[in-house]
């Protein structure tokens, strides 16, 4: 968000997750939520499977994939009969055996894994297993479990047909809404959506009515991150991130120019404005302190002005004013 020194340039958006893939395994009815590529951390004590358990692990792997789910039991049910501590495998051992219709065993398995690695997707196994088993209290607690463990696949959450009978339920809809809200954290605290008046696409003036660029800003990564791509008049481009870091409890801003500039700022939302501090790099690479202010009027228009200080903020100058309007 700190815009060009030189001229009146100006200019603010996205990130990375956890490697677990989601995959519905639909088979004889049953919707099952299976963790591919190594997702769930194998476990022997706490460390990397020995190196005499790969090989096995493997070929179990290979069998899994092609849903044998007989031979993918037995070679699972090896692995954890030699590794009691391998989470992944106890995994995978209870949605082979839930697919092929034992539910018990399932349930002992997937108890076995959770216990190991305290994985939400075990948790929302269990919950589906108890649940076809006509055990509700027992599916509810597992859910609830899940979502507090950061379950977050909505859309599995909802089509599981193990569920489906719970749906009607007022606790399936209060799971439902923390499910929702671990799949994007940022749509459920107010202070990670203060910027939102910036979003959308905006032509920049100066307060004379001199055309200074036009402005786009997006909400990315599950909406937490503020983009914003800016183009000045004059041919110069740049764009900023922002961020409600949940932490800190600031907001965070790093601006990136196409000529190598670059600012770092954190702020508040305060008096109706959001409210940077930083930094811009000068051309000797010394930090020269700045300040970021915006400041919406209604819905269609934002007054942005940065500042520098030559005396380490004491006194300031505005080195840009833009009105924003929007397009």
């Amino acid at each position: 968000m700190g815009r060009p020194h030189r001229e009146p340039a100006r200019r603010p958006h996205p990130t990375g997750t956890s490697v677990i893939r989601l995959r519905i395994l639909a088979f004889a009815g049953i919707a099952i939520v299976g963790l591919l590529l190594g997702a769930m951390p194998r476990a022997g004590s706490g460390a990397e499977p020995s190196p005499r358990a790969t090989a096995p692990t493997a070929h179990a792997d290979s069998i899994f994939a092609r849903r044998n789910w007989k031979g993918a039991a037995e070679a699972y049910r090896a692995i954890v009969k030699e590794d009691p501590q391998h989470a992944f495998a106890w995994f995978r051992l209870g949605i082979s055996l839930q697919t092929m219709g034992d539910y018990e065993g399932a349930i002992e398995s997937y108890k076995k894994a959770e216990a190991i690695r305290h994985n939400p997707l075990a948790m929302f196994n269990l919950a589906g297993a108890h649940a076809h088993e006509n055990q509700d209290n027992l599916a509810f607690d597992w859910l609830t479990r899940a979502a507090d463990a950061g379950f977050r696949w909505h859309q599995a959450y909802l089509e599981d047909p193990n569920l489906a009978r719970l749906r009607s339920d007022p606790r399936f809809i209060s799971i439902e809404t923390r499910i929702k809200g671990n799949a994007s954290p940022c749509t459920q605290r107010p202070e990670a959506r203060q910027l939102d008046f910036w979003l959308g696409e905006w032509v920049c003036r100066t307060p004379e009515g001199v055309l200074a660029g036009k402005n786009i800003i997006v909400a990315t990564d599950r909406d937490c991150v503020i983009l914003e791509r800016w183009a000045d008049a004059q041919g110069g481009s740049g764009m900023s991130f922002n961020l409600y870091n949940v932490t800190t409890g600031k907001w965070q801003q790093t601006w990136m120019s196409g000529d190598g500039q670059v600012a770092e700022f954190t702020g508040e939302y305060q008096d109706g404005a959001m409210r940077y501090v930083g930094y811009r790099e000068g051309p000797k690479g010394e930090r020269i302190p700045g300040r970021l202010t915006l400041t919406p009027s209604g819905r269609d228009t934002v007054r942005q002005v940065g500042e520098d200080s030559p005396d380490g903020g004491a006194t300031w100058n505005v080195v840009y004013e833009f009105i924003y309007t929007r397009k």
